[in-house]
C-alpha cells in the first residue's frame, strides 16, 4: 500500500504530500523591494497567440472574444497589448457634421484628416465673429448709406414726378389729390372751390352728376399711379437688395477666401462653404442690429452661430496612433451615439449641433473593448452592435426607432462608415450560450482568446509571481514582502488553484490577501510582510466567512447530525461532501447507509426515488450496478435488492464523489463485515473498481478533520482519497500538524479493494482460476450471501417463518 502504483502514491501519505511548501532559496532576493517590477501580470502563451492573431487580421469578422475567470488580468494584458499595437498605427480621421441648409433634418457629414475637423470648426467660429463685425460696419458705412440714399432719392423723385402729373390730370377732372399717411385723398372742385363733405350735400343734382363723372375719369388715373408707384418701390427695393447683396458677397468672398484655400483639397468642404455663402446672402439682415429693439436684435444675432457651427463628432487632433476605447457602460446611446434635446417654450428642440458620437464612432480606425454581459444587458445595445459590425456603418438615431408604432419626425444624419475591431470580455459560459443561440455572433467573432485561471508551478512562474507581488506592493503602497512571505503567498495561490503543482492567476484574490497582510504587519509594527502575516491574513479571511461551516461542525458534535468518528458498523460509512455558499466552500461528512436483501430490484437509490439526486449522483449509483455485475454475476444472475441512501440529507445532492463510499457500504452489508467509523472516504468509482479523482479534496479532508478534532482525536482517524488527487493536496497547517503528530491520517487508494482493506482490516479478495474468491475475504462473504439470495424457497415452506437470507440485512 505504501508503494508507488501507476505513478500515483497509495497508502498512508507523508507530510510532504499534504502541503507542498514552497522553497524560494534558488531565487536571489531577500524582499520584494529588491525585485524588478513586473510589467502587467503573468501572461499566458495560448491567450497571447490568439490575441496576436486577432489584432493582426484586419477583416471585419475577425473580432475577438476574451474568456476566462474574473481577476486573471485579462483587462491588464489586453490594455498593454492594445496600447503597444495602437501606437504603431496612424491616427484615424476626424468626422464632422454640418447644417444642411436645404434639408435641416438631414445633416451633412464628411471626413477630414486628424486635426482638420477642429481646424474647420475654429475657422467657422472666427468667420462668424468677423462677419458679425464686418457686415454691420460695411452696411452702416458712409459709402454704402449714400448709395442706398441715392437709390431712395431716385425712387422718391420718380414718385413725386408721377404725383405731379396725377395732380394735373385730377385738376382737369375737377379734383384735387392730396397724399396722406393713410393714402391718397381726392377732393372735388366746384366753382373753383374745394367741396367738403358738408358742402357736398348742398350741391344740386347737376353739380353732383358732374362730380361723379369727373371721379370716374380720375379713378383709372389713380390706379395707374398706384401701380406705377408700386413698380417704382419694387425697383428701388431690388436695387437696394442688389447693392446689399453685392456688398455682402464681396465681404463674404473676402472672408471665405482663407477657408476655401485652406480646404481646397476637400470637395465636401468646398461644397459646404458654397452653401454657407448662399445661405448668408439670403440672411444678411440677421447680421444687422435693429436700432429700435437692440435686445431682440441680440437674441436674433445669437441664433446665427448655430447655423454655421461645425459639430466635430470625432476629434483626433491630439491622437497618437489608433484609438483604444474601453466602454464600461455600453448602453445603446453610449455605443451608437445620441441626439440631445433642449426645451424651448415647453417644446423639445434639437439640431445637428446636438448630435453626439458613441463609442463605435470614437473607436473608428482602432479598437473598442466591451464587457459582453453589459452589452447584452442594456436594451437594443447588442442588436445595434451587430448591425454596425455587419454593415460597417453607424446610424445615429433614437433608441428603438425601428420598433416605434408611430414614426416621429426628427434628425436623420447620414450613416457614417466605421471600421473598428471590437473586443468582448466575458465568461466561457456566456461564449457558449452566444455560439448556440446567436448565429451572428459566430460570424462576427472569429477569434477566441481563452485565459486560464491557473498556471503550472515552475521556478519561472514562481519568480513571475514574486515580481507580481513586488509590483503590487509598489503600486498600492504596501510594505515589501520577505522571501518566506512570498513563499506563503505562492502556497495560498496553489490552494486557491486546488492543486499543489498549479498557482492561481486570479490576482484579485492575491491583491486582497496582500492588503490584509500589510494591515497586520503595520499593526505589529513590522517593517515588512512575513509568512506569519500572510498566513494570519488567510486564516482571518476564512474565519470571517466560515460561520456556516462552524455551525455544521456544531450540529455533528451536538448530535443533531449523526456522524460517528469511532467504532465500526456494518453497512455504514462516512462519505464526504463539499458545500458551496457564495464565497464559502467547505467540506462536511455524510453518513451513508446500505441495506441488502433478497429481490430483483438491484440498487435502489433513495435520493433518486425522492427526486433529490442530481444526474451525476444518479449516474454514480448506476455505475455501482455495473461493478456488482462484473464481480458477482459472471455465471448467474444477480438476485439482489439494495436500499442505498445518504442519511439526514434534506436537499438536492449531486456529483459522483460518494460512489466509492456507497459501494463500500453495499459490500459491508453483503459481507456482514463492519466498516471503520473513524475513517471517511471520498472518490468516484468506475465499473472496473478503479477509484477516480474528485473535486474539493482539501475541503473534504479538512471538513472531516474539524469534526474529529472537535469530538476528540484518537490517533486512528483519517480520510481515504483517490491516489490521483494527491497532487491536489494543499492542506491547512492544523491538518498537517495532526498528521505529523500521528493524530490524523490521509490514505490514498487506486482501487475499491484497497479502500475495503483500509475500512475493514480484511482483504477484499481475489477470484481464483476456479471462479471462487479468496476464502474468508470480503468478496467471498458477499458472494456467499448473494448465492443464498439467489436460491428459491422449497415447496410448501410457506408457514410464515423467517427464512435465512430474506427479510433484512445480516
Amino acid at each position: 500500500m505504501a508503494a508507488l502504483k501507476n505513478g500515483n502514491r497509495t497508502g498512508r501519505l507523508g507530510i510532504r504530500h499534504l502541503h507542498h511548501r514552497v522553497n524560494l532559496k534558488h531565487l536571489k532576493f531577500s524582499t520584494t523591494d529588491k525585485l524588478k517590477v513586473l510589467d502587467g501580470v503573468i501572461e499566458q502563451e495560448r491567450a497571447l497567440e490568439a490575441l496576436g492573431m486577432g489584432l493582426m487580421v484586419r477583416k471585419r469578422t475577425f473580432n475577438i472574444y476574451i474568456s476566462g475567470a474574473s481577476g486573471t488580468g485579462k483587462s491588464s494584458i489586453l490594455k498593454g497589448l492594445l496600447n503597444r499595437q495602437a501606437i504603431k498605427e496612424p491616427a484615424p480621421p476626424d468626422f464632422c457634421l454640418v447644417n444642411n441648409f436645404k434639408h435641416p433634418d438631414e445633416p451633412v457629414g464628411f471626413v477630414l484628416p486628424a486635426g482638420r475637423g477642429t481646424e474647420l470648426k475654429r475657422t467657422m467660429e472666427m468667420l462668424i465673429e468677423d462677419l458679425r463685425i464686418e457686415i454691420p460696419k460695411a452696411f452702416h458705412g458712409k459709402v454704402h448709406q449714400e448709395r442706398i440714399q441715392r437709390i431712395l432719392n431716385e425712387g422718391l423723385e420718380q414718385e413725386n414726378g408721377e404725383f405731379v402729373n396725377l395732380s394735373k390730370d385730377a385738376k382737369k377732372c375737377g379734383f384735387i389729390v392730396k397724399s396722406t399717411k393713410d393714402g391718397l385723398v381726392t377732393i372735388p372742385i366746384v366753382d373753383d372751390k374745394p367741396v367738403g363733405s358738408k358742402e357736398y350735400g348742398n350741391l344740386t343734382d347737376e353739380q353732383r352728376a358732374a362730380v361723379e363723372a369727373g371721379r370716374q375719369k380720375l379713378e383709372p388715373l389713380i390706379s395707374a399711379f398706384l401701380e406705377s408707384t408700386r413698380e417704382t418701390e419694387m425697383k428701388v427695393h431690388h436695387k437696394i437688395q442688389e447693392v446689399q447683396r453685392t456688398l455682402g458677397k464681396n465681404i463674404l468672398r473676402r472672408h471665405l477666401k482663407g477657408p476655401r484655400t485652406a480646404f481646397a483639397d476637400f470637395p465636401e468642404v468646398k461644397a459646404y462653404l458654397e452653401a454657407v455663402e448662399d445661405h448668408m446672402l439670403e440672411n444678411l439682415e440677421k447680421f444687422l442690429p435693429d436700432e429700435n429693439d437692440r435686445r431682440q436684435s441680440e437674441r436674433e444675432r445669437a441664433k446665427i452661430a448655430p447655423w454655421y457651427e461645425v459639430n466635430v463628432l470625432v476629434d483626433n487632433s491630439e491622437a497618437k496612433g489608433a484609438p483604444v476605447i474601453f466602454e464600461n457602460t455600453p448602453t445603446f446611446f453610449n455605443l451608437v451615439g445620441k441626439i440631445e434635446k433642449r426645451v424651448e417654450n415647453g417644446i423639445y428642440q434639437t439640431d445637428f449641433s446636438m448630435v453626439k458620437a458613441g463609442a463605435l464612432l470614437r473607436a473608428n480606425g482602432g479598437y473598442l473593448v466591451l464587457h459582453a454581459r453589459d452589452v447584452l444587458t442594456y436594451p437594443f445595445a447588442w442588436d445595434a452592435l451587430k448591425n454596425v459590425l455587419r454593415h460597417q456603418r453607424v446610424q445615429i438615431e433614437e433608441m428603438g426607432e425601428n420598433f416605434q408604432f408611430l414614426p416621429t419626425t426628427g434628425l436623420r444624419p447620414d450613416p457614417i462608415p466605421v471600421q473598428c475591431k471590437v473586443i468582448l470580455i466575458g465568461s466561457n459560459h456566456l461564449y457558449h450560450l452566444l455560439c448556440n443561440m446567436d448565429e451572428d455572433f459566430v460570424k462576427n467573432f472569429q477569434v477566441k482568446a481563452e485565459f486560464d485561471s491557473m498556471v503550472p508551478r515552475t521556478p519561472d512562474t514562481m519568480m513571475e509571481y514574486a515580481r507580481f507581488v513586488a509590483t503590487t506592493c509598489q503600486r498600492d503602497d504596501l510594505m515589501p514582502v520577505d522571501r518566506n512571505g512570498v513563499a506563503a503567498v505562492i502556497e495560498y495561490g496553489a490552494r486557491q488553484a486546488g492543486a499543489s503543482d498549479r498557482i492561481t492567476l486570479r490576482f484579485n484574490e492575491i491583491l486582497n490577501l496582500l492588503i490584509e497582510a500589510d494591515a497586520l504587519a503595520r499593526g505589529d509594527g513590522a517593517h515588512r510582510i512575513s509568512r506569519e502575516h500572510v498566513e494570519r491574513a488567510a486564516d482571518q479571511r476564512l474565519r470571517r466567512i466560515s460561520l456556516l461551516a462552524d455551525k455544521s461542525v456544531e450540529n455533528v458534535v451536538q448530535g443533531t447530525l449523526r456522524v460517528d468518528t469511532e467504532g465500526a458498523e456494518v453497512g455504514v460509512v462516512n462519505g464526504l461532501a463539499v458545500l458551496n455558499y457564495a464565497d464559502l466552500t467547505f467540506g462536511r461528512p455524510l453518513r451513508i447507509t446500505a441495506k441488502t436483501f433478497q429481490g430483483k430490484a438491484g440498487v435502489v437509490n433513495v435520493e433518486r426515488e425522492a427526486r433529490l439526486g442530481g444526474n451525476i449522483f444518479n449516474k454514480g449509483v448506476l455505475i455501482i450496478s455495473g461493478f456488482m455485475g462484473d464481480r458477482f454475476a459472471q455465471d448467474k444472475p444477480l438476485s439482489l435488492t439494495v436500499s442505498l441512501t445518504v442519511e439526514q440529507s434534506y436537499g438536492s445532492i449531486d456529483g459522483d464523489s460518494a460512489s466509492c463510499a456507497e459501494l463500500c457500504a453495499i459490500l459491508s452489508s453483503l459481507s456482514d463485515v463492519p466498516l471503520r467509523q473513524d475513517l471517511a472516504i471520498t472518490g468516484s468509482v468506475s465499473q472496473r473498481g478503479e477509484v477516480q479523482a474528485i473535486g474539493g479534496v482539501n475541503e473534504k479532508i479538512e471538513g472531516f478533520f474539524r469534526v474529529c478534532d472537535s469530538m476528540g482525536l484518537t490517533g486512528t482517524q483519517g480520510v481515504i482519497i483517490p491516489a490521483s488527487n494527491v497532487r491536489h493536496l494543499m492542506l491547512n497547517q492544523a491538518v498537517v500538524k495532526a498528521v505529523r503528530e500521528r493524530k490524523f491520517h490521509v490514505y490514498a487508494v487506486d482501487s475499491v479493494e484497497q479502500a475495503v482493506k483500509l475500512l475493514t482490516g480484511m482483504n477484499a479478495g481475489k477470484r481464483g482460476s476456479n471462479g471462487r474468491w479468496t476464502p474468508n475475504s470480503v468478496f467471498e462473504r458477499a458472494a456467499r450471501k448473494l448465492e443464498r439470495f439467489g436460491q428459491r424457497p422449497k415447496n410448501g415452506d410457506n408457514n410464515g417463518k423467517k427464512r435465512e437470507g430474506n427479510g433484512g440485512d445480516d
